[in-house]
């Protein structure tokens, strides 16, 4: 008896000094995700403050007809009229997924591999550039990058306990991920081919996992084959398949997405190293007899290799299927992030388990690599933290110093967010792509005193630019133009007119 109570009463502090340990780290990681909150919004995100000024109906209505779930949207809506609409404010439910990813990825580590991966894990997530840039964005993101850690913990947990609540947990995880973020169902993909593959090992729980999964897939089945009149249609003439582009967005995912890393051949050096890591980690995890013990029953090696490769296959496949551009960011790969940072920091973690003899040589330099490697995915977060704010952030105000009386034509609903304060604002068109006769004809609508704003904001040059260039009715000028980033604005003037 006494024994029993000695062993009751160190389990309790053992739980609570965990509980006290993954608070500190959630509350270290929302500070750290915190950093350069305040940055002005991209081209998504005002689409994301827009979509919250509108009425419900109107805002689900509108989110179904671009593709997206509304879930996120109505809860940001929720968000903006209890907190307001700060850059920062509308940020940090994405800070909170951000850190609960991280927490969660400790817990997965801690009871599938142990302290010691779990223990690198940690640092690799907080630094790596595309956590930093989810938890910065009032987008999905952050979410997509919880759900997708959340659903390979469930679904390890239902393989190692075989209770049936793990069940239900596994299908709520993937009901809830789909319906915030689409995308998520390429980790619900993984997931699936992990099960596939892994029926040879335990046929009941692979087979049971997969049906959980189909179901939870063919429960949203119905209500979006309902909707799929009003979503965009693919062509599916023609197969190009591709392997540059998914090759440069994974090095863009396992490194961080910064300019000045990946230009010629350095991501082609970067995915050689990757490769070193991922041989050293698929091999500690098959001859470690460590690793075996702890993850005895669960087929670790096939459930990483789905985690990380199914996605960027997925999306190469659906791209070649339907030419419509889906590597160009490394968002899109979020679902494979979590099974990246497992694989770095299990290779990370061979190190300690080796015996000491096998230490000496060239292996020494091993234990210098967790450091190297969150050094350099700090400079690559750094780098891009250091990057200005969007263009409309740092335009709207020249444009009211210079005339703020003139109309804005094009693209007005960045500027709608930058002067929401303002009690006298001038007078926004939104207009897009436009012909030389509607263009023409909405400047003697919008203008009449031929004075007025082109406001432009594209990545590409859109048609208004080569409006202001070549199709500008006689008698006008473009008298002013300024650009931030890829925001450009036009100030149109008649040929009388000085400017200083």
């Amino acid at each position: 008896m006494m024994n029993h109570a000695v062993r009751a009463y160190w389990r309790h502090l053992r739980m609570r000094r965990l509980g006290l340990w993954l608070a500190l780290v959630f509350v270290g990681s929302g500070i750290i995700y915190s950093v350069g909150l305040g940055r002005g919004f991209t081209v998504d995100e005002y689409t994301t403050w827009q979509a919250t000024r509108l009425p419900l109906p109107e805002l689900i209505a509108n989110r179904l007809r671009a593709g997206h779930s509304p879930v996120y949207f109505v809860f940001e809506s929720w968000w903006v009229r209890v907190f307001g609409d700060a850059e920062w404010v509308m940020r940090v439910p994405s800070v909170l997924f951000a850190a609960g990813s991280v927490v969660l990825l400790f817990l997965f580590l801690r009871s599938l591999l142990g302290n010691s991966v779990a223990n690198y894990a940690l640092p690799l997530l907080l630094t790596h550039q595309l956590a930093v840039t989810c938890a910065h964005s009032a987008r999905p993101y952050a979410g997509a990058l919880f759900f997708s850690i959340a659903l390979g913990f469930t679904l390890s947990q239902w393989w190692r306990d075989g209770k049936l609540r793990m069940l239900f947990y596994l299908f709520a995880t993937t009901l809830l991920g789909l319906l915030f973020y689409p995308a998520f169902g390429l980790s619900v993909a993984a997931m699936a081919v992990a099960c596939l593959t892994a029926i040879p090992c335990n046929k009941r729980k692979a087979t049971w996992g997969l049906l959980t999964l189909l179901l939870a897939v063919l429960v949203l089945a119905v209500p979006t084959l309902l909707l799929a009149k009003s979503q965009q249609r693919f062509s599916l003439q023609g197969f190009s398949w591709s392997f540059e582009r998914p090759i440069n967005l994974l090095a863009r995912t396992v490194f961080g997405d910064y300019k000045l890393v990946f230009r010629g051949a350095t991501r082609y050096l970067v995915l050689v190293v990757w490769g070193w890591l991922l041989f050293r980690a698929f091999w500690t995890l098959r001859s470690s007899v460590m690793f075996r013990s702890i993850a005895s029953d669960f087929p670790i090696s096939r459930f990483l290799t789905s985690w990380v490769f199914v996605p960027p296959l997925a999306l190469n496949l659906f791209e070649a299927v339907t030419h419509r551009n889906v590597l160009s960011h490394p968002r899109y790969l979020l679902p494979s992030l979590g099974g990246i940072i497992v694989l770095h920091a299990v290779a990370f973690a061979s190190c300690q388990i080796q015996p000491q003899a096998k230490r000496d040589g060239w292996n020494k330099w091993l234990r210098l690599m967790p450091f190297l490697m969150v050094t350099f995915q700090l400079i690559v977060t750094l780098g891009w933290l250091r990057t200005n704010g969007d263009g409309p952030h740092e335009l709207a105000p020249q444009l009211l110093r210079i005339n703020a009386r003139a109309p804005v034509i094009g693209m007005t609903h960045p500027l709608s967010y930058e002067w929401r304060n303002l009690e006298h604002r001038p007078p926004l068109i939104p207009a897009y792509q436009l012909s030389v006769e509607e263009f023409q004809e909405l400047i003697h609508k919008a203008a009449p005193d031929g004075i007025f704003w082109v406001f432009v904001y594209d990545n590409n040059m859109n048609s208004l630019d080569t409006h202001v260039r070549e199709n500008l009715p006689r008698g006008l000028q473009c008298a002013q133009r300024l650009s931030v980033e890829d925001a450009r604005a036009y100030l149109i003037t008649p040929r009388s007119t000085q400017i200083d």
